[in-house]
């Protein structure tokens, strides 16, 4: 038969993971729709930074609309659209010249591409820039409408 204080411990042990387990935030599908100057984004990312310190992503759909299972509880967001395509034709036109110069000998001209890719501001990607947060509660639709 186990002694008092083991019994006694098991009993904390036992009481200590159901406080853990009954303390943890319930998650939850959150979707919406995200815009940039009423015109919905057509890609793109958002990330919900949750309470937990994690981050929970989502991809921005053709129709602007996304979906992502985030925590409930209080988040900070931020939400990215790129132009993949001219970052891609940047970067293979700078590889091309870096190629060339390579060949020749001679020094590569400085590449021409735009110093940002990114279609809405920047500040938007930022969680701590953003000033977007919100309150996760349940699934009820998270609309965003980005200036």
């Amino acid at each position: 038969m186990p002694s008092y204080p083991l019994r006694l411990g098991g009993l904390f042990f036992l009481v200590s993971c159901l406080l853990l387990v009954g303390c943890s935030p319930r998650m939850v599908q959150v979707s919406g729709t995200v815009k940039y100057k009423e015109k919905p984004l057509t890609q793109g990312a958002i990330q919900f930074l949750g309470s937990d310190g994690a981050s929970y992503a989502g991809t921005i759909g053709s129709d602007g609309t996304y979906s992502a299972k985030v925590p409930t509880g209080e988040a900070k967001v931020s939400i990215s659209c790129i132009d993949e395509a001219a970052m891609v034709k940047d970067t293979k036109a700078a590889s091309d010249a870096l190629r060339e110069s390579l060949k020749s000998g001679k020094q590569a001209p400085r590449p021409k591409g735009r110093k940002t890719y990114s279609l809405i501001p920047e500040k938007y990607a930022d969680f701590s820039e953003s000033g977007l947060t919100v309150t996760i509660k349940d699934s009820s639709p998270l609309n965003f409408t980005l200036d």
